[in-house]
């Protein structure tokens, strides 16, 4: 069950308030492997507990090809194998790393809607960053006004 975002009720209409975005959209991502992302499995090692009477995780693991340590406890029951800093992790296939630009969006409105229709995606961040401080000084100069 996802959470609903916790939302303070703004004052205004949304007409009132402009929303600015830095979005990445799915077709600038790409695949990555741990070093790339730093997974902390990969830096920092990991490990894996295995019921001892499960052969078919046994010998998924004992024939992945990833270098390991095997240890048996006490009782017989689990194995447990160690993987060095280094060695990926068990869910490579989800790293994913920015390959493309992001994209820089001011748009009227605010989380209720957008009732202006005025969208506006930036040719960067520069120019995000500069139609930004015009807002904010715009805002300024209605506080002054009171």
């Amino acid at each position: 069950m996802q959470r609903k975002p916790s939302r303070i009720q703004p004052l205004a209409p949304p007409a009132a308030y402009k929303t600015y975005a830095v979005k990445v959209p799915p077709t600038s991502m790409r695949p990555a492997t741990c070093s790339e992302v730093e997974c902390d499995p990969y830096l920092n090692g990991w490990e894996m507990l295995v019921n001892a009477a499960d052969a078919a995780v046994l010998h998924a693991v004992r024939t992945s090809g990833r270098p390991f340590v095997e240890t048996l406890d006490e009782t017989g029951q689990w194995v447990t194998f160690a993987f060095t800093a280094g060695v990926g992790c068990r869910t490579p296939s989800l790293h994913r790393i920015q390959a493309g630009p992001e994209i820089y969006v001011a748009r009227g409105g605010d989380w209720r809607g957008n009732p202006t229709g005025v969208i506006r995606r930036h040719a960067g961040p520069r120019d995000f960053v500069e139609d930004f401080g015009e807002h904010q000084l715009k805002i300024i100069d209605e506080i002054k006004k009171g």
